[in-house]
């Protein structure tokens, strides 16, 4: 099994993965955007948060890889975090699963969703960055309106470009490798 930070070493990699996985569901059937329900299975459909998508595209997972992995009668199947660490083939926490490195992923990741990336620099130890106070503000100044717990695939999209055109930019001048 695989570790988070091994696929994605730094919070560029994790902003790069966010990035992208939100424009890897933009077609996909088997995907459904819910910002407030870690990854769960209904009738054949992923529903998930923005960590879902990312943890799709760190891991090379499609949503129907995530569906195929798991049968339901009921059609519905809640995944808690070990399952979710199993579905994306990741190293599940040994002792307390709810305080792996998944779940503070995951919980860092959706802390973007409300223009808060605290969580992810404490995740990559940069909470005390010379730049980290820089990083914050900036974002709660400048990310579009937060999401609705719905969003559309479109709005995944807008978040996308915001991400690659306007703050990614601006973490890799605050936090490129030797800064």
């Amino acid at each position: 099994m695989i570790q988070i930070i091994s696929l994605a070493p730094t919070i560029l990699d994790a902003m790069h993965a966010i990035e992208r996985g939100c424009r890897k569901i933009q077609s996909d059937p088997c995907y459904s955007p819910d910002m407030g329900q870690w990854l769960f299975i209904s009738n054949g459909v992923c529903i998930g948060c923005l960590a879902t998508c990312t943890l799709l595209q760190l891991t090379n997972k499609s949503p129907k890889d995530i569906v195929d992995q798991f049968v339901s009668p009921s059609g519905d199947c809640y995944l808690y975090p070990i399952d979710r660490a199993e579905a994306y083939g990741l190293q599940p926490g040994k002792e307390n699963v709810r305080t792996s490195d998944l779940c503070t992923f995951e919980m860092a990741i959706d802390s973007l969703l409300t223009s808060d990336i605290a969580p992810l620099l404490e995740f990559y130890g940069l909470e005390n960055h010379v730049n980290a106070k820089a990083a914050i503000e900036w974002l709660l100044l400048h990310q579009p309106d937060s999401f609705e717990r719905f969003p559309t695939h479109a709005t995944l999209l807008e978040y996308a470009d915001f991400l690659k055109d306007q703050f990614i930019p601006l973490l890799t001048t605050w936090f490129a490798p030797g800064r």
